[in-house]
């Protein structure tokens, strides 16, 4: 039989993993466009 609440719980952290490192991509990117637009003006 297949563990269910395992796979579950390792979709789940994959998940969560996958939005915070989405997250600190956008944030990254929104500092150096910050940082751009301090650097052109």
């Amino acid at each position: 039989m297949v563990d269910y609440p395992s796979l579950l719980n390792r979709i789940r952290y994959m998940h969560i993993h996958s939005m915070i490192l989405r997250g600190r991509i956008r944030v990254c990117r929104y500092l150096r466009r910050l940082f751009n637009i301090e650097t052109v003006y």
